[in-house]
């Protein structure tokens, strides 16, 4: 056995580490290129690197094997070949001789013991495991991340929302190993409780229809209420002046009759319903008070611009519970108490007649626009909305009236006149009716020549549209007028329920 060889020197630096993912025959690789193939990795030691198959060794070097086999121990070197005898001296030519015996192979030299391993060369790029991949994690170059059981290293900075079971720009650095076999069939369980009773059976064939019972009694449409507040002074009976804004009734106002003696007046805030199973008769005035909740239009009036734009009459038709809301308000800057409020809502629903004497009357009507005195007047305010529904008949031989009001006068060096309101809306409903008089004009444009100052708003809408406020160039205009509707029916209830 030959003598040991001196140690030998440490290796160069390691080249760099560049990942290119599964080897390809078709690929041509330099040095510090790694791929993955059989289940290990391999790093190419030389450029030029073309079809070599890593799994045969050179020009590659393994990188990271599969499983936990040692790696194979370096072979030592070959002996050397023996001597080769003299050549004998060339007789004289004489006929050919047989061929001589071919010389014999000299002994192989014995093998020298391995020397030992060089110094370990510089490290290459790091990896940092950064975890299990995240979508919404960028990524640089040499991070390694966990994903669908295996891992794989990143190729390139800025790597970002790439699934790495995509490939590139993600390389394999260690696959998931295959499936652990099937375990045994384990025993039998113990046998489970009783399970809870099935669902019940489908029902039988229906029986035949038994015979008709007999007919019932007529019933009371429920929008005249049920009568339990009687004839109850000053709520069902007025025979004194009242005004229920600031002394409301503490019911909800469902008589057996309804009356207003001559000479009396009642005032109501808007959105007041009354419910009679009898007959309603008012012989003095019922007002309506200005206020009313807003929204009951197209558009409310501006600044210097266009009235409200009132609703369609076929939706105002339809309006036959309109709750607290009424006429529009004119247009206002600061309000200055009830300045181009619009009028508000009264509904009257009774079973018998409704009887409007010669000395009685309804209205709910807007109010005037006021100058503000800080450079802005008021529109006026529209009519607001009276409705009457009676199951046997309406008889008005008084007025109803529901009036836009004029809009706020121009004031020299101040402001220029608002525009007026626009009319109300005025629907009685009942197999017959007698109109009589009904008022539902619009209101004037405030008084006073255009002066220049721009200032004034448009009136409120309700059945019409509010007038135009002056622009300082041109006049206000009139409110338009408002609407009147007589409704026939058998029965108002088909109309209002539900």
């Amino acid at each position: 056995m030959g003598i040991a060889g001196p140690t030998g020197p440490a290796g160069a630096a390691g080249p760099p580490l560049t990942f290119q993912g599964i080897w390809s025959s078709a690929t041509t690789y330099s040095t510090g290129d790694a791929v993955f193939s059989s289940g290990s990795s391999y790093i190419s030691l030389t450029s030029g690197n073309l079809n070599n198959d890593p799994i045969s060794g050179a020009p590659w070097a393994l990188l990271a094997q599969q499983g936990s086999t040692g790696d194979t121990g370096a072979a030592g070197p070959t002996g050397s070949t023996g001597p080769t005898g003299l050549q004998g001296t060339q007789g004289v030519a004489g006929p050919a001789g047989s061929a001589g015996p071919q010389g014999v192979i000299g002994l192989t030299g014995a093998t020298g013991v391995a020397g030992p391993t060089g110094s370990t060369g510089p490290a290459g790029p790091p990896l940092a495991f950064q975890g299990v991949w995240s979508s919404a994690t960028t990524y640089s170059t040499g991070d390694a991340v966990f994903s669908s059981g295996s891992s794989y290293v990143s190729l390139t900075g800025g790597n970002l929302n790439n699934d790495p079971i995509g490939g590139a720009p993600w390389a394999l650095l260690a696959q998931q190993g295959a499936p652990g076999a099937a375990g045994a069939v384990g025993s039998t369980g113990a046998a489970g409780s009783q399970g809870i009773q099935g669902n019940q059976g489908i029902q039988g064939a229906t029986g035949a229809a038994g015979a008709a019972g007999a007919t019932g009694a007529t019933g009371t449409a429920t929008i005249y209420g049920d009568g339990s507040d009687g004839t109850t002074t000053g709520v069902c009976n007025i025979t004194a002046t009242i005004n229920w804004v600031t002394s409301p009734p503490s019911t909800d106002i469902q008589c057996t009759t309804f009356s207003i003696s001559s000479g009396v007046t009642l005032t109501t805030p808007s959105g007041t319903m009354i419910h009679a199973t009898g007959a309603v008769s008012i012989s003095g005035t019922l007002t309506v008070r200005v206020g009313a909740a807003q929204g009951l239009y197209i558009t409310p009036p501006a600044n210097s611009g266009s009235g409200g734009i009132a609703l369609p009459p076929f939706t105002l038709r339809k309006l036959l519970k309109p709750g607290p809301f009424g006429g529009g308000n004119g247009g206002l800057y600061a309000p200055n108490g009830t300045s181009g409020y619009g009028g508000g809502s009264l509904v009257i629903l009774a079973a018998g007649a409704i009887t409007i004497g010669a000395a009685g009357s309804i209205a709910a009507n807007g109010s005037v626009g006021a100058d503000e005195g800080t450079a802005y007047g008021d529109g006026g305010g529209a009519g607001g909305i009276i409705i009457l529904a009676s199951g046997t008949s309406i008889t008005n031989s008084g007025s109803l009236v529901a009036i836009g009001a004029p809009g706020a006068p121009a004031v020299a060096g101040i402001n220029d006149a608002g525009g007026g309101g626009g009319g109300g809306l005025i629907h009685l409903l009942a197999p017959s009716v007698t109109a009589g008089t009904r008022t539902v004009t619009g209101g004037p444009a405030g008084s006073g020549s255009v002066n220049g100052n721009a200032s004034a708003f448009g009136g409120g809408a309700m059945g019409g549209n509010g007038g135009t406020g002056s622009n300082g160039v041109s006049s206000a205009t009139n409110g338009a007028g408002g609407l009147s509707l007589t409704t026939t029916v058998t029965d108002p209830a088909t109309l209002l329920v539900p």
